[in-house]
């Protein structure tokens, strides 16, 4: 008799276990990813003559959370092109550097634009 008073609930106790909801999956931890922007790029260009003066381009009013990047002159084998000015999206804790040319040891140098830290 002793037997089967613990039979019983132990019993009972089983099948209402069986009945509970399966506990919610594990999430996987959150992974923050940070994105650095690429190191600027410089091209030697080796030109007898300077670039021409700034693009001349009509500057939009400005957007939150968005830098207008002005226009520049890129170097194409033998001529100047001008590189139309675009939207880059803010990056916090980073300013914008706009695209500009260096004279330096008698070449010229284009930094491109980009995004150093503050």
């Amino acid at each position: 008799m002793i037997r089967l008073s613990y039979a019983l609930p132990l019993c009972l106790l089983t099948v209402v276990a069986g009945c509970a909801p399966p506990p919610p999956p594990r999430r996987p931890p959150e992974r923050v990813v940070v994105v650095e922007p690429p190191p600027p790029r410089m091209y030697v260009v080796r030109v007898t003559h300077e670039p021409p003066p700034r693009v001349v381009e009509v500057e939009p009013p400005p957007r939150e959370g968005w830098v207008w990047a002005h226009g520049y002159w890129k170097w194409e084998g033998d001529h100047y092109v001008a590189v139309p000015g675009h939207w880059e999206r803010v990056i916090e804790g980073h300013h914008y550097v706009h695209a500009y040319w260096e004279h330096r040891d008698g070449q010229w140098w284009l930094h491109e634009g980009y995004w150093a830290r503050n």
